[in-house]
């Protein structure tokens, strides 16, 4: 819903009632979905809200990066290039101090010795190479399409994560739940 919202402002969408069909039946699927949920934190929610207009947000400047806005040129690769160092360098410089490594790793385990050390800096690299490719594909279908069909498709994740939340976590799953997830 804030992509589209989005969109409409950047002007990569045209308002039509197609679209709110489309918002409609994944917001009706969604709400089914996680009905019967009984646990509700209002600040929880507020993040949630923030993190989901963020994402939106995130969305559309990457298609308006990668794309242009409709009517004018982009470099986005030049932009994305530009800004994903100062990305990396943010996000390592809040997560240094809001983890406090310095009083953390010393006595970590992971840390104790050269090979628990070059396996953990394995591990990670492993993972920072899954979240590059991740992110490349992310790129590639959005500049292949757009933020909203990257978005629709990322609707399939919402239904894995269900699905093995049911399967591996045991959690409830009523009818009313599985009419929301076929709506999806």
């Amino acid at each position: 819903l804030f992509l589209l919202l989005f969109a409409f402002v950047w002007g990569l969408e045209k308002p039509s009632w197609s679209l709110a069909g489309v918002v409609a039946i994944i917001c009706t699927g969604l709400l089914l979905l996680v009905y019967g949920e009984t646990a509700f934190d209002g600040a929880g929610f507020a993040l949630v809200m923030t993190a989901s207009a963020l994402s939106g947000l995130r969305w559309t400047i990457t298609q308006v990066l990668l794309q242009g806005v409709p009517g004018g040129g982009s470099d986005g690769h030049a932009a994305l290039a530009a800004l994903t160092p100062v990305m990396a360098l943010t996000v390592g410089a809040v997560s240094l101090a809001a983890e406090r490594l310095w009083v953390a790793l010393p006595g970590s385990p992971y840390f104790d010795s050269a090979p628990s050390a070059l396996l953990t800096l394995a591990l990670v690299a492993g993972g920072a190479l899954i979240a590059f490719a991740m992110v490349w594909v992310e790129f590639t279908v959005i500049k292949a399409t757009s933020a909203l069909t990257f978005m629709v498709a990322g609707t399939f994740k919402e239904i894995v994560t269900v699905l093995a939340a049911v399967a591996f976590l045991h959690e409830s799953f009523s009818p009313v739940n599985a009419a929301g997830l076929t709506v999806l």
